[in-house]
């Protein structure tokens, strides 16, 4: 179906045939996006820019569920998204300091418009940074938990402006409601524990998700690549989510072993919790978050204080090393760069 997208005062709505860019008439001399960024920079913003915007959802969708990274960056080519980046990336520049969702929106749209098209140099003034792969899970993953949000308010989730990012803070804030429910658990964490705390992440990060699927019930790199002390994981696609609750069940096993053994390698323990979750990946999304909760109910237990996640997250140094050991223990089997790590964070 066409859309309709609104262009420069005074001209009318325009039919797109394609994914919502301008059109080549010598009239239509501003893009969509300088608009939208002008509007919001004059305090003159209404609904129809964003809403013209956020049509092109559908199909980014698409090509995203589609393609993943290498459709978007052929969506950005197909719409020469490069010609509009240093005329929409001045006019944000020259945003009020705000902290308005339309200014963090827009932000992230100039970040997204300059990871698609090679920017040299990136928008990364005031603490702003943009990470492709986490966007593209908040955007492939708005159907699975039937998310009405739309795309631009997904780029304002997941850009740093400002020294910080809104899905972190949410993150943070799942963490210790899922800490505060297992702290008052009396008994050792059971299947039925990691099912309420997942719930709960989602509603706390993707407050307007009405489905709360648990387990994923697709197959993916992981269940190709990885290995959980030692061994292959091997799944089929015909028994997920079975395999994901199986392989959750002996997870807890051996972690409230874990738990209750005062003489265990904490720096080793707290390797193997975060490796092992996050290789089973048991649930859609936010694997992460389940994993860091429980790191963190680990040392509480243990009398230790909380590691400061937001701090590694906050640092692309300290994150990228954080991968780097992860990557280590479950590609090479080696797990002492990881257990360097959280004894360097404890």
């Amino acid at each position: 179906m066409d859309r309709l997208l609104y262009r420069s005062p005074g001209h009318r709505y325009l039919h797109d045939q394609g994914y919502g860019t301008r059109k080549t008439q010598p009239w239509d001399s501003e893009h969509l996006f300088v608009q939208w960024a002008k509007a919001v920079s004059n305090g003159t913003d209404t609904p129809r820019f964003h809403s013209a915007v956020a049509a092109l959802y559908p199909k980014l969708v698409k090509v995203v569920i589609e393609d993943g990274k290498k459709g978007i960056f052929d969506f950005a080519r197909s719409q020469d998204w490069k010609t509009v980046q240093p005329e929409l990336r001045d006019k944000v520049l020259r945003l009020p300091d705000a902290a308005t969702q339309s200014r963090r929106e827009l932000i992230g749209l100039a970040m997204f418009v300059d990871s698609t098209t090679y920017t040299k140099d990136p928008l990364n003034h005031l603490g702003t940074r943009f990470d492709l792969q986490e966007f593209i899970p908040r955007v492939e993953f708005g159907d699975h938990f039937a998310d009405s949000e739309d795309w631009l308010s997904a780029l304002s989730q997941v850009v740093w402006a400002d020294g910080i990012q809104l899905e972190t803070l949410a993150k943070e804030r799942a963490k210790a409601s899922n800490l505060d429910y297992l702290t008052h658990s009396s008994r050792n964490i059971g299947r039925a524990d990691i099912e309420t705390i997942y719930r709960n992440t989602v509603k706390t990060i993707r407050p307007a998700a009405t489905c709360l699927p648990v387990y994923r019930d697709y197959l993916n790199m992981v269940d190709r690549t990885q290995y959980i002390d030692g061994l292959p994981v091997v799944r089929s696609a015909v028994s997920l989510p079975d395999d994901m609750k199986r392989d959750v069940q002996s997870f807890l096993y051996r972690y409230n072993g874990l738990l209750e053994n005062d003489s265990t390698n904490q720096a080793a323990a707290l390797a193997w919790v975060y490796d092992t979750y996050l290789t089973i990946h048991p649930h859609p999304d936010y694997n992460g978050t389940i994993t860091r909760t429980l790191i963190d109910h680990y040392r509480k237990v243990k009398g230790l204080p909380s590691i400061d996640w937001f701090a590694i997250k906050k640092d692309p140094i300290k994150s990228r090393e954080l991968d780097d050991a992860r990557y280590a223990r479950a590609r090479e089997s080696d797990p002492r760069l990881l257990e360097q790590f959280f004894r360097k964070v404890a």
